[in-house]
């Protein structure tokens, strides 16, 4: 394979848009990493299978990149859109670190270090490499059983930090949406209070999409921003901005 770009996340809501993007945009094969791939993307993506290298498996504890690449002569972009679960098992953690702290930061993150570590050598000089992570990374945790998925968020992004410098030239940056209208929040999405609040909190008034969050990644991913590096590109509607006492009366 040449030019190949590599997509670890690839069945999710966010990997799916971005798929949808590459195979319509460029003409690289793509490796597809996830756990595993539904009958639904298999028939969605099935006519595009002489492009695509599937690999199904514990991606995010996978330690043994190389043999995934053996046949991939260069990569010219990255995308890491593995979710990092909660958990709120903290029977082995102090001030609420839990497990899956331990095993985001220790696990996911190092491996991840290690896998794009070993591929340095086949990323091209135009290779863009992007993350996706959480604006929960930058923000205070006010319950013990969301303490651990923002600080490893706030890890991924300090990760990302370090590879702009150790992969230069390579870009590398981070996307950090904010609330996605997904299933898996479709109770806050759909609850009437909550979307009051998220009225209130975020200048655009809604949550964003798998899909905006996907297009941002593809700018990043192909090539039309190559200056950009180090940098976590922030996606919350404005939220950030937005003065937080509710003197302006909003």
């Amino acid at each position: 394979m040449h030019d190949s770009r590599v997509i670890v996340g690839a069945g999710s809501g966010i990997g799916r848009s971005l798929l949808r993007l590459s195979l319509g945009c460029s003409d690289e094969s793509l490796v597809l990493f996830d756990k595993s791939f539904d009958k639904g993307f298999l028939h969605e993506f099935g006519a595009f299978k002489s492009r695509l290298s599937l690999v199904e498996g514990d991606v995010d504890l996978e330690t043994d990149w190389n043999r995934h690449f053996s046949d991939v002569t260069s990569v010219c972009s990255f995308a890491f859109l593995l979710p990092q679960c909660r958990s709120r098992d903290t029977d082995l953690a102090p001030l609420g670190f839990t497990k899956s702290f331990s095993r985001n930061v220790s696990e996911l993150n190092f491996s991840l270090l290690k896998c794009l570590e070993s591929l340095q050598p086949k990323f091209t000089g135009k290779a863009n490499l992007v993350f996706v992570s959480s604006v929960l990374g930058t923000r205070v945790a006010l319950d013990d059983a969301s303490l651990d998925y923002h600080a490893s968020k706030a890890v991924l992004e300090s990760i990302m930090r370090y590879m702009a410098v150790r992969l230069s030239p390579v870009s590398v940056n981070c996307v950090a949406p904010g609330l996605i209208a997904r299933d898996l929040n479709s109770k806050l999405v759909c609850d009437p209070q909550i979307a009051s609040r998220v009225h209130k909190s975020v200048p655009l008034g809604r949550a964003c999409s798998q899909d905006e969050v996907a297009k941002v990644c593809w700018a990043l991913c192909s090539g039309a921003m190559p200056y950009v590096s180090g940098q976590m590109i922030v996606m919350d509607g404005g939220s950030m901005v937005l003065e937080p006492f509710g003197i302006t009366g909003r």
